[in-house]
């Protein structure tokens, strides 16, 4: 959607004379803003510095935070309140819930006039209104002295039909203009994983009969939330393979990281397992193991990654030499190696990797590699073993150093 982040001011309440005229007994937007429901996966030029979180998206819904505010919502009166508002002036009411939720720029996403400092950001804002609206629907129908009324039921569909809009604007090809296919993918994984809950989230829970009406109402939301849930199904997965091509074509986006092209295969390993972690609880991750096929990729990465970052250093102790020379050369050959593996060593050791499974993997196949070659020449060199003694560098000090990598 062309012009979907235009510049307009973040701050901007979209506040009119009917908030002012009927201020909510609380203010629950900073409350709002102030949940943390992101670790930031992938960010500034598509990817994070090789750390991987939990998704926005992922259990907003259970979130502690959240389920409390909208309980106070409703305690306090302030939902019930905006029901009535809606039935007497839906725009009105509808633009003052949303601008107490942080998220009054959804009303404008059709008139191309969203904004946000960030994808990211818009994406965080999102989320929580989404998980509050939802919780306090249910909050309403478990709290009502009569069965759910239609009321109530309609104004949370409104609701949520707005804040699909967001949806569709994020799923469009070729959107949001301006960001890297590692942006769009956090969005869209956050999105679904939230919308995906949102869609089997039981309303009422509880056994008070709901009438035909509200019920016809509740079902409509679900089937509304059921299809975009399948618009996100899809973008995540077109999202994904744009990604894979970013990252094994595209070079501009590597000439900001200062540590080499050993990170290009670490961004690659931690997103790659990010989301398959993202997908293992869902029935999206039957489609994954058919389509994303991240064993083989996996593999492929570690050789990669292996290769640009640790192959030259095997290789000072791997060049041929014969006679003479090579007695000669085996002083200075171990220690290029030992000083090409320290200076790797210590460029890397703080390069995060989450996923010990992941981390297990990559120390696997440095050690596999790198001290059984480094074990096989020094058998082929028995003078030099006083001298690793002494040093430090036996092949067991540098097997407990590699044990050190990737934990941030």
């Amino acid at each position: 959607m062309a012009g979907w982040l235009a510049a307009v001011s973040e701050e901007s309440t979209g506040l009119d004379e009917f908030a002012a005229a009927r201020p909510p007994r609380n203010s629950y937007r900073g409350s709002i803003r102030r949940v943390a429901v992101s670790g930031g996966l992938i960010s500034g030029s598509g990817f994070s510095s090789g750390s991987a979180h939990a998704a926005a998206g992922a259990r907003a819904l259970c979130d502690l935070e959240l389920r409390e505010i909208a309980r106070r919502m409703v305690h306090d009166g302030y939902t019930q309140h905006m029901v009535q508002a809606f039935h007497d002036a839906p725009i009105e009411a509808l633009g003052t819930w949303f601008s107490e939720l942080d998220v009054d720029w959804v009303l404008q996403i059709r008139e191309g006039r969203m904004s946000a400092p960030s994808l990211q950001d818009l994406v965080e804002r999102w989320v929580r209104a989404l998980a509050i609206i939802v919780l306090t629907m249910r909050e309403l129908h478990v709290s009502a002295v009569d069965e759910p009324t239609p009321a109530s039921a309609r104004f949370g569909k409104a609701s949520i039909d707005k804040m699909l809009a967001f949806v569709d604007a994020v799923v469009v090809p070729d959107s949001p203009k301006g960001h890297a296919p590692g942006d769009k993918l956090w969005a869209v994984l956050n999105m679904y994983v939230c919308v995906s809950d949102a869609s089997s989230f039981n309303w009422s829970r509880s056994r008070r009969r709901i009438s035909k009406e509200t019920q016809g109402v509740i079902d409509e939301i679900n089937g509304s939330l059921s299809t975009e849930e399948n618009k996100l199904n899809g973008a995540i997965f077109s999202t994904m393979e744009e990604v894979r091509t970013f990252m094994e074509e595209e070079d501009s986006w590597a000439a900001d990281v200062p540590r080499g092209g050993g990170l290009r295969y670490l961004f690659l390993l931690n997103n790659s397992c990010f989301v398959t972690q993202q997908l293992e609880s869902s029935k999206l991750i039957a489609w994954a193991q058919n389509h994303w096929e991240l064993p083989p990729e996996s593999e492929k990465y570690i050789d990669c990654y292996f290769e640009v970052s640790w192959a030259h250093v095997l290789s000072c102790i791997s060049e041929s030499t014969s006679g003479q020379l090579l007695r000669w050369n085996n002083g200075s050959s171990l220690a290029r190696f030992l000083s090409a593996f320290h200076r790797i060593y210590k460029l890397q050791k703080f390069w995060k990797v989450p996923s010990p499974q992941l981390r297990r993997m990559l120390r696997k196949t440095i050690t596999e590699r790198v001290i059984t070659g480094y074990l096989e020449y020094l058998e082929e060199h028995p003078e030099l073993e006083k001298r690793i003694i002494f040093g430090n560098t036996t092949p067991d000090d540098l097997e407990e150093m590699l044990g050190e990598l990737f934990e941030g």
